[in-house]
């Protein structure tokens, strides 16, 4: 139809007195069905009946309803364009007596669609429907839909649209025609693709006051589950849990409904407390669970970190779990600078201690037999290194560790195992006296000349050396051969 009604006004005021208030607990109501006590879901096409698609339209709830009512209830499409509008109807048992329809709706602005009546007939029903705009941003205040005219039309039940036409309010098509025995009236929105949200429906007969909360799905209650590589699986309502520093766990909330103990799909967030602090901080964005899914988030904690899972409270009521503890184990590195040591010397120890806890209790184990034995203390420096300098007192070999204790929100933690190899002391030269007296003795003391420096063998001649301090002539002098003949003298031969 051409005649439409424009939403003008901003102000939402509830009824100060309502003869009764319905609380409609999320999307509480039948789908398609007239012949239902209470409130009913319909839609249909705003143009072509081929462009809309009723799969594709959801529901959506909505945190702080109107008036400041707790929440809202909406529906939207997945379509930009989905060519249809939805909501509910709600039932009027004496539409003769109309005088009061009234509506909170918000629709961001961009609302159009339609305000639908159905009377029953004595063999159909008469359709009414007048164009709706709302233009407001945030909540407005329908509030004069009862005095609205509308455009009729009757269709049978077997879907024959006959010739009748008019034009009047909800009370005076029902007035004018006394067959009718109840009616089916509602605001439905979403012909511009848009999500819209309404609370605060009113509709007031000769019989009273009927006010519709629509609310969100009720008390809930809020848990926290863990994946954590130690147990490889997700720990409901997980308690506690560790991880190795530097390693990561996931932790999922999602929340149930008192009333049902069904899951639910709304918003939530993850808060943490870190080790030290009284106060809980966001550990990210509002993210969605659902019915068979969690929230989930990437934790890499340093130090002992509680969690808890808070729900938004849009679909239904706020609620927030109990805390989830993660213990954090210290990460250890040691090892011996040198690998083998001498009886008697030191064995030197260094290592690091992850995060940088400072002050932190370590302690150096040698394994003797099946026991471990401290051998040696200290505490982590403001650099969270450490050392330990024992005396090797015993020969083989030492098989040793580190060992840590809690602290600084941190577990403790253990090195693995290294050997350092203990040898035996050298040893000392045996007393023997002047009998291993090895020294070369002094020539003036024995009186004999020093021998001759050998000759190297390489084929020059060799050659006599003497003090610097002789000439030439005494050299060579010194250097003449002598020779010997024997004293037996010897006749000399004649000549004959």
């Amino acid at each position: 139809m051409t005649l439409a009604v424009t939403l003008l006004g901003a102000a939402v005021a509830r009824a100060d007195a309502a003869d009764t208030t319905k609380t409609v607990r999320g999307h509480d109501y039948t789908i398609r069905d007239f012949s239902s006590p209470g409130l009913t879901f319909w839609d249909s096409a705003c143009g072509d009946p081929l462009v809309y698609n009723p799969n594709r339209v959801y529901v959506s709830y909505r945190r702080g309803g109107a008036a400041g009512t707790t929440q809202a209830i909406g529906w939207g499409s997945r379509n930009d364009k989905t060519g249809g509008e939805f909501g509910v109807l709600a039932r009027v048992p004496d539409p003769a007596t109309l005088t009061t329809l009234n509506a909170a709706v918000d629709a961001a602005g961009n609302g159009r669609g339609d305000l639908q009546a159905f009377l029953r007939g004595s063999d159909g029903w008469y359709v009414g429907d007048v164009g709706l705009i709302a233009n407001v941003n945030g909540w407005g205040e329908w509030d004069n839909l009862a005095t609205v005219s509308l455009g009729w039309r009757y269709q049978k039940d077997d879907g024959t649209i006959t010739d009748f036409s008019a034009t009047g309010t909800i009370q005076e098509i029902a007035t004018a025609h006394p067959e009718v025995t109840f009616a089916r009236v509602g605001l439905l929105f979403g012909c511009n693709g848009e999500q819209y949200d309404i609370d605060d429906l009113r509709i007031g007969t000769a019989a009273g006051l009927t006010t519709y909360d629509f609310q969100g799905l009720g008390r809930s209650t809020a848990h926290v589950s863990a994946w954590i590589p130690a147990k490889r699986k997700w720990l409901r309502d997980a308690q506690s849990g560790w991880l190795d520093y530097g390693g990561a766990a996931y932790v999922g909330g999602d929340a149930t409904l008192d009333r049902t103990g069904n899951y639910y799909f709304d918003y939530g967030r993850l808060f943490m407390r870190p080790y030290g602090s009284s106060d809980w901080k966001p550990a990210g964005k509002e993210r969605l669970f659902t019915e068979k899914t969690y929230a989930v988030y990437k934790v890499r904690p340093t130090r002992r970190t509680a969690y808890r899972f808070a729900t938004a409270g849009i679909a239904a009521d706020e609620s927030v779990s109990k805390a989830f503890v993660i213990d954090v184990r210290a990460r250890l590195r040691a090892h011996a600078d040198r690998g083998k040591v001498q009886q008697g010397q030191r064995i030197d120890v260094t290592g690091s201690y992850a995060p940088r806890n400072k002050g932190v209790r370590v302690a150096l184990e040698r394994k003797s037999g099946a026991r471990w034995h401290t051998i040696a203390r200290d505490r982590t420096s403001p650099r969270a290194t450490f050392g330990f300098h024992p005396r090797a007192s015993s020969v083989g070999k030492w098989v040793l560790r580190v060992v840590a204790a809690n602290g600084g929100g941190n577990l403790g933690n253990q090195t693995g195992r290294f050997v350092v190899q203990v040898t035996p002391k050298p040893d000392p030269p045996a007393p023997c006296g002047a009998a291993c007296d090895t020294s070369t003795p002094d020539p003036a003391s024995t009186g004999t000349a020093p021998p001759d420096d050998p000759q190297p063998d390489d084929g020059i001649p060799p050659v006599f050396r003497h003090p610097a301090s002789k000439t030439p002539a005494q050299h060579h002098a010194d250097s003449a051969v002598s020779l010997q003949f024997p004293s037996v003298p010897v006749a000399r031969q004649t000549a004959h």
